[in-house]
């Protein structure tokens, strides 16, 4: 069960200011499988009502349900990140994940198969290790507890020894963190079976085959569209176009003749990383997804941050943004 599945209200805390030397960048933006551990925690509270992101602030977070917030001071620690984030959130039940564990979403949709009864907080149990940074929190027994807490140095165990907690077993591993080296190779040997398909958007926007150059520069004018499909209606590919081959090219020429194929297309059962990984080193941002029969199956749109692939959340969004902004003009 998913978080937007469940009849609890909830809103969601993902604690993303944390550091490591050992990984050489910030946590959240180290990739296993084809997303960063923030995009990971991200996906796994996407049901909630409104998500609070606690860490540095991040351009590339726009959605309409997440809210940036500092904790004080920086790297403060996580009781330090839920002080900064309370007055945040209004459902009676948030979720709290930290942000560096690439498989939480299957803890959390077994925190959320259970009822909370007379807990104020029900906690991941992942083979015999209770995690307090996944968990449901009833709101108001989190506001006591941090109200009689210092933030400053607390730690969770502490924060909570006052509240009535419970836990619920995890499958195990879901709640593994990457924190050194040797983690990230692990989880990223066990992501190489993560496959395009899952990645990919499954329903990106075609051109038909008596499409022309005039129709392709049109449909470059939308915002962030890199690449043209054009395929008959059988759904057969024929051809791809990017602005560069419609450089210089008369308006009333086909579109079939001026687009290319090769390097432009990946089968949906190649595993992600190693193709997020030619696509950064080649500079492409988004390849066709094809079965052995050329038929269109779907779009890997790599993210302008190169870490990640978007969404069809991510392009419902834009879409919905999109929409306002001619709305408004």
């Amino acid at each position: 069960m998913s978080a937007t599945g469940s009849t609890r209200r909830l809103d969601a805390i993902v604690l993303a200011g944390g550091r490591s030397s050992r990984l050489g960048r910030a946590k959240e933006d180290v990739v296993v499988a084809g997303r960063t551990l923030l995009e990971h925690a991200l996906a796994a509270c996407g049901g909630a009502g409104t998500r609070v992101v606690v860490g540095p602030s991040r351009e590339d977070l726009q959605d309409d349900d997440l809210v940036q917030v500092r904790e004080d001071p920086p790297f403060g620690g996580p009781v330090a990140a839920l002080a900064a984030a309370m007055d945040r959130v209004r459902a009676p039940v948030v979720l709290v994940l930290a942000c560096d564990m690439p498989d939480v979403a299957s803890a959390v949709q077994s925190l959320l198969a259970e009822p909370m009864g007379e807990a104020e907080a029900v906690l991941a149990e992942d083979d015999g290790r209770v995690q307090y940074l996944v968990g449901l929190y009833r709101r108001d027994a989190l506001e006591r507890a941090l109200a009689a807490t210092s933030a400053s140095g607390a730690s969770m165990r502490s924060l909570l020894s006052g509240l009535a907690l419970r836990t619920v077993p995890v499958p195990t591993g879901s709640t593994g963190d990457v924190d050194h080296p040797e983690d990230l190779r692990a989880f990223r040997g066990r992501a190489r079976g993560s496959t395009v398909a899952e990645a990919m958007l499954p329903t990106p926007t075609v051109l038909g085959p008596a499409a022309t150059v005039a129709d392709v520069r049109t449909f470059f004018q939308r915002e962030r569209v890199h690449l043209a499909i054009v395929a008959d209606g059988l759904g057969t590919v024929l051809t791809t176009l990017v602005r560069d081959d419609v450089a210089g090219v008369d308006d009333a020429v086909p579109a079939v003749d001026v687009g290319r194929w090769r390097d432009r297309w990946v089968g949906p059962d190649e595993s992600v990383e190693p193709v997020r990984e030619r696509m950064v080193r080649d500079g492409v941002r988004r390849l066709v997804v094809v079965d052995e029969d050329r038929r269109l199956l779907g779009l890997l749109c790599l993210k302008r941050r190169l870490t990640g692939f978007c969404s069809s959340d991510d392009v419902a969004a834009r879409r919905s943004d999109e929409v306002s902004a001619r709305s408004t003009a």
